[in-house]
């Protein structure tokens, strides 16, 4: 384990929780068996590696859940204090006990179904060391539609026409990254239960686009903004057979497989700039938000956020490796408002993959 930045002998010791959905037992609460190969497992592990390995750099001891039906050999290399959870019933307690005496909380997890919400309300009674956003701005976030209304409401670009503009994409309205969502060629192809249910589906039309990311820290003195990077998805691709959409549309834009840094600077000077506009507009919070964009191949005008996420996202794995201090540290001063470092990326380019290319291929540049 390689050790950046920040160190012990500068900052005061801390217990800290850091509780992940799919690693540290949310999938005993969903019964599901934890799948090594499934994209958002892949992501929820590459995090808690990455976060724990900073926090422990920095001196702290961390308190990590872990699902117990998780193959020791992928959690060897995760310095923490971890704790196995055999069964859905266990979960809540071990979070508490392990609650109990820590300084600080963090908490990931995916909004679809309400998991985000449900995690923040096991821990509730610790919400003052919660460091993450909480309340409001995950209600928004945690709904496609909720997201759309509330920054349209305040003058900021987020909706697109719906059909019967087509192509459409359509999107679980609770759903987390690219999960579930679809593209729809004409009216033909869009299932019945998409109209049947309104309130469970997003309609809108494709924008042809570049999909786009920031990373945002918000504490007591404001926000931080990190430099902005365009996303990388693994590719439309036909759904399988559990996909309730099957067989009429197309996954897209597939799995997210990373990102590129940096945008041309029109693009991220664009970026940037929709960010605050949502910033003025969102309720204040603590901690990590993720803001995905389609920045429009027609121009700024038609440029649209399509997703807020109030936790921690796999773009924080890559952030990491853009700068040389150490980048959970500064999270947790800056959403505490103590005084801090303000990390300065010292990579000039970085292409990273969540999972390394083994061969060369076309990556997606179509948005979400």
């Amino acid at each position: 384990m390689t050790c950046q930045g920040y160190f012990s002998s500068r900052f005061p010791v801390m217990k800290i929780l850091i509780f992940e959905w799919m690693v540290g037992g949310g999938l005993l609460q969903d019964r599901l068996p934890p799948n090594s190969g499934s994209s958002m497992f892949q992501e929820g592990l590459a995090m808690v590696r990455s976060i724990c390995s900073d926090l422990t750099c920095a001196g702290h001891s961390i308190q990590l859940p872990v699902d117990g039906r998780i193959p020791r050999v992928q959690l060897d290399q995760v310095p923490a204090r971890q704790s196995p959870i055999s069964e859905s019933g266990l979960l809540v307690p071990v979070l508490n006990q392990l609650a109990s005496p820590v300084d600080a909380i963090l908490v990931i997890a995916p909004e679809c179904g309400g998991r985000l919400a449900t995690a923040l309300d096991w821990l509730a009674r610790y919400s003052d060391r919660i460091v993450s956003p909480v309340g409001e701005i995950v209600r928004i976030g945690s709904s496609k539609q909720g997201t759309v209304r509330f920054l349209e409401q305040a003058g900021v670009q987020a909706s697109f026409e719906a059909a019967p503009v087509y192509p459409v994409i359509v999107k679980p309205d609770d759903g987390a990254g690219s999960d579930g969502i679809h593209l729809f060629e004409n009216a033909a192809a869009v299932p019945q239960l998409i109209w049947d249910h309104p309130d469970q589906w997003r309609v809108e039309r494709f924008l042809p686009g570049f999909p786009v990311s920031i990373s945002v820290i918000g504490g007591a003195c404001g926000h931080f903004l990190f430099p902005p990077t365009q996303q990388i998805f693994g590719g439309g691709v036909r759904p399988d057979e559990s996909d309730r959409l099957r067989p009429a549309g197309l996954a897209w834009p597939g799995p997210w497989a990373g990102f590129d840094f940096p945008l041309k600077q029109s693009f991220a000077r664009r970026t940037v700039d929709l960010a605050h506009r949502a910033l003025k507009a969102l309720p204040q919070f603590s901690g990590y938000l993720g803001i995905d964009m389609v920045l429009a191949e027609s121009g700024p005008a038609e440029d649209r956020i399509v997703d807020l996420n109030p936790r921690i996202t796999s773009s924080w794995v890559g952030l990491r490796q853009l700068f040389s201090s150490n980048l959970s540290q500064f999270m947790l001063d800056y959403a505490r408002g103590i005084e801090c470092e303000t990390p300065v990326a010292t990579v000039r380019q970085l292409k990273y993959r969540l999972v390394p290319e083994q061969k060369k291929g076309p990556a997606s540049r179509r948005p979400r």
